[in-house]
């Protein structure tokens, strides 16, 4: 007996070409918003960030619960996100990016980095990154002198999480990254990250 399934991304041609040549992924949050990125001129790549964005719906983080991702034609007339650059200085530019770094809205930057290559490339690639010099001067937020109570050549705090399917995830961010607020909130002990 067989059984006919319908093809995995409608809009595409079963020859799997796009109308416009390169494809783009098309996430739609709970919310109902939208966001694309593209274009994406490998429809195997195509399918490995849409596969690991379209897994994002269980998360508990808020604005990635119940979102989906699809593979469609990349439409020039829609704003697209690009797909995040490997190379240290443009990667460190878009973590610092307030809509598309770290923080931002889902797929931020790390979530689409993730879906384009493999974790330990990944992580590889953002360890680089955030080694990488800001164009900015280092040690001052928003250009107006460093985070209160931390000298701008401060120390670095490092965080380790064991994550649900048995890996782990190490995490380190100098006293003088602005996000590093954001994990002294989520952590609730300031006075202990750095000395």
């Amino acid at each position: 007996m067989h059984v006919s399934r319908p093809p995995r991304h409608p809009a595409i041609d079963p020859s799997g070409s796009s109308p416009t040549g390169s494809f783009a992924v098309l996430v739609v949050r709970a919310s109902g918003d939208e966001t694309r990125i593209g274009p994406i001129c490998d429809l195997a790549q195509a399918d490995r960030i849409q596969d690991f964005l379209a897994r994002q719906r269980h998360s508990t983080r808020p604005d990635a619960y119940g979102s989906t991702a699809t593979v469609c034609p990349y439409d020039w007339q829609h704003e697209h996100l690009p797909l995040v650059p490997t190379e240290p200085g443009e990667l460190r530019e878009l973590l610092d990016d307030p809509d598309q770094g770290i923080g931002g809205l889902f797929p931020d930057v790390w979530d689409r980095l993730c879906g384009q290559m493999p974790y330990p490339q990944a992580r590889e690639a953002f360890d680089q990154a955030l080694a990488h010099p800001r164009s900015s001067t280092p040690g001052l937020r928003d250009g107006v002198g460093p985070a209160p109570g931390r000298k701008a050549d401060g120390g670095s705090a490092s965080i380790e999480l064991a994550l649900a399917d048995g890996t782990r995830a190490r995490w380190t961010v100098s006293s003088n990254d602005p996000r590093l607020d954001q994990v002294e909130r989520l952590l609730g002990a300031p006075d202990t990250l750095i000395p």
